[in-house]
């Protein structure tokens, strides 16, 4: 997700691992439901072009 862009913050959020700090618990309520759909909308096309082949290299055996 870091190759994309993807921030650390995004990152934990999606993981469910959420964020820690004292300020995000108690202040930060803000769910960030566009960026993480932005977010995993980037991981489906990576993942896509990673099943599709299109980054493969053959290796001669």
């Amino acid at each position: 997700m870091g190759r994309l862009k993807i921030s650390k913050d995004m990152k934990a959020q999606l993981l469910s691992h959420g964020l820690g700090d004292i300020q995000t618990r108690h202040y930060d309520k803000y769910a960030y439901l566009d960026e993480k759909t932005d977010a995993l909308t980037k991981w489906e096309k990576y993942l896509d072009t990673i099943m599709a082949g299109d980054n493969i290299i053959p290796i001669a055996g």
